[in-house]
């Protein structure tokens, strides 16, 4: 094997330790004793490789053209000369190597692509040397990564937008669940929300949060699955409500994703559920005025208007009624009525709301729900156009 080589040869010793170095000298005396080039240490490191980790290109040069196999991979940790040149940056020897025909392709699969290596540290040069010598912009390692999640999980964004530009597929997802859109929309989310203020209060218009939302949107306009679920049940949307980011549900909604889509992660409710749970009157009403179905369910039966009155929001309670919320559901686990929920909470004002329709459409268990909710949905409807007090004019008062 190659280790046996190095193990067996004092000069082939004398030039990996030279081109270690970067000290050509040496190693061209090493080579003229007959060193052998192809050979590695007990790591699978050959010569090649550690004067490319090295950045030693004069040293790369003599190797290459000293018979040395470019694309050779002892390394059992997938690690070529192209990949380890590619993750430093350096794009002369880059350049060196593929003239001298290094696969840009080889050991995608232990995520040593050069493409990736390049991307994850932000060498757009060398990403576009990589690219015009056919580099796969779609490879993927064995955790399902692309280069172009790596740029954009690492927080580069020239790199993204330039693998974009290559005609990138965005239908990858990894171990994670996470595709490209997911990871935009991660990036959003660690940046505060609508960018970077200047000191005169504006906002600046070259931001990392503006290059992001181009990012995502880029990203949407090639047909990425706007509500794939993460290992954990998320997708990005239910991410931005639980983060209490509107500006980010916007960019989401408007980049496809469905608002009434079932969340595993939520047991299959809507983020309509997780923003009244949250009491986020904002997002609850800005989902509404999306036309959010009001009455979806989790699977176990939890309602968008219940998680509102466990919050003792009134105001929340009254959105979700004025917007056909059911008067007459149970809550799964208790067994409960909304109005018997409202009084439990001290909902006062939702209570006198619901009670003179409690009493004209009573529903008892095992009764016609179905029939009894279509005239409580008429008798709200009246009230509602009647107005009552959700008590917005006192707050406002207030």
């Amino acid at each position: 094997g190659w280790h046996a080589k190095m193990c067996a040869s004092q000069a082939t010793q004398d030039l990996f330790h030279a081109a270690t170095r970067g000290d050509v000298q040496a190693a061209m005396l090493a080579l003229v004793g007959h060193a052998e080039p192809n050979s590695c240490n007990a790591d699978g490191l050959t010569p090649l490789m550690v004067a490319t980790a090295g950045g030693h290109l004069e040293a790369a040069r003599l190797l290459v053209t000293g018979g040395t196999k470019v694309n050779a991979t002892p390394c059992a940790w997938g690690l070529t000369p192209l990949s380890l040149a590619a993750a430093q940056g350096n794009l002369e020897i880059v350049s060196l190597l593929l003239q001298w025909k290094a696969e840009p392709t080889i050991a995608a699969h232990s995520g040593n692509a050069p493409l990736s290596r390049a991307a994850a540290m932000g060498h757009a040069q060398v990403c576009t040397l990589l690219l015009e010598f056919s580099a796969d912009p779609d490879a993927i390692d064995d955790r399902g990564v692309t280069a172009l999640m790596e740029a954009i999980d690492r927080g580069h964004p020239e790199v993204a937008k330039l693998l974009l530009r290559s005609r990138f597929t965005v239908a990858a997802v990894d171990h994670r669940g996470r595709s490209a859109l997911s990871c935009a929309s991660d990036a959003l989310l660690r940046l505060e929300a609508h960018g970077t203020k200047l000191s005169s209060g504006l906002h600046d218009p070259i931001s990392q949060y503006d290059t992001w939302s181009e990012i995502l949107r880029h990203i949407a306009a090639l047909s990425a699955d706007a509500n794939v679920a993460d290992s954990d049940g998320e997708t990005p949307l239910s991410k931005a409500v639980r983060e209490r980011r509107k500006d980010v549900v916007v960019m989401l909604l408007t980049a496809g994703a469905d608002k009434d889509h079932a969340v595993p992660a939520l047991r299959g409710a809507t983020v309509l559920l997780r923003a009244a749970a949250q009491a986020d009157r904002d997002l609850v009403q800005f989902l509404l005025f999306q036309n959010a179905s009001v009455n979806r369910v989790s699977g176990d039966g939890e309602s968008p208007i219940f998680a509102a009155a466990d919050t003792g929001r009134e105001d929340l309670v009254f959105d979700l009624l004025k917007h056909g919320a059911e008067i007459t559901r149970r809550d799964p686990a208790s067994g409960e009525t909304l109005i018997m929920r409202a009084a439990g909470r001290g909902l006062h004002r939702v209570y006198a709301h619901l009670l003179p329709l409690s009493a004209a459409s009573p529903v008892k268990p095992g009764g016609d729900v179905a029939a009894a909710t279509s005239r409580s949905a008429a008798a709200t409807t009246c009230r509602t156009d009647e107005g009552f007090d959700d008590g917005t004019a006192r707050s406002d008062a207030a």
